[in-house]
């Protein structure tokens, strides 16, 4: 084999298993804090976290750990912290190819997140909707969070969650044949997904220069 391609391939490896350990890292450490944590929201918030990593590596784990978020939840009344925690519930069974569990829970999401004060909590939980319908290719109920969804984050100007929207959006009018819409949504999404990149960094300098050398390499080959 071509030396500069196996490095390619070894440089890959090591990056996407770098990502994983760092994932695993920050799991074993939020687990770790449980026992220290007493039964109040910051415990829910926790849980969640750990959900949300697991959903990473292990969607059983996911559910393991929003239900238990939820029980805490549900005595303390914590309605953001349910939301979350039926959002990830709701993704682990669809992602388990368990749809209708999955669809379940993102609508018990939906009415706890319309009780929300925060508006984040709602325009985050109509795009999992959107996303879940169009796994399952109904673009027609895709749409309709789609649009549900821009409508909130548009007014929010929340970068990340504008553009998810705007390329769901894309997508349906172009396949409907709404090119103009769609074009619209298009340079939308560019637009906002530039802005998402621009302001993230990269947390680790191993992280950087091994996607240096990859791109290097792929240049050369």
């Amino acid at each position: 084999m071509n030396k500069k391609i196996l490095f390619v391939i070894v440089s890959i490896f090591l990056y996407l298993n770098f990502g994983y350990s760092q994932n695993q890292a920050k799991i074993d450490s939020l687990i770790l804090q449980l026992d220290n944590l007493q039964e109040d929201t910051n415990k829910v918030n926790t849980l969640n976290k750990i959900s949300f990593l697991y959903s990473m590596v292990d969607y059983h784990k996911t559910i393991e750990y929003a239900e238990s978020a939820i029980v805490l939840g549900e005595k303390l009344d914590f309605n953001d912290g349910l939301v979350e925690s039926y959002k990830y519930l709701g993704t682990a069974y669809t992602k388990l190819g368990d749809y209708i569990i999955g669809l379940e829970k993102l609508k018990v999401a939906i009415k706890l997140s319309e009780k929300s004060s925060n508006p984040y909590k709602l325009a985050s939980t109509y795009n999992r909707m959107l996303f879940f319908y169009s796994a399952l290719e109904d673009y027609n109920k895709a749409a309709e969070y789609a649009f549900l969804a821009f409508e909130v984050v548009e007014k929010l100007n929340i970068s990340g969650d504008i553009s998810d929207a705007a390329f769901i959006r894309y997508k349906l009018n172009y396949e409907k044949g709404n090119f103009k819409t769609a074009c619209d949504n298009y340079i939308i999404y560019k637009q906002m997904r530039d802005s998402v990149f621009n302001e993230e960094n990269f947390a680790n300098i191993s992280n950087m220069e091994i996607r240096y050398n990859i791109q290097k390499l792929e240049k050369e080959l």
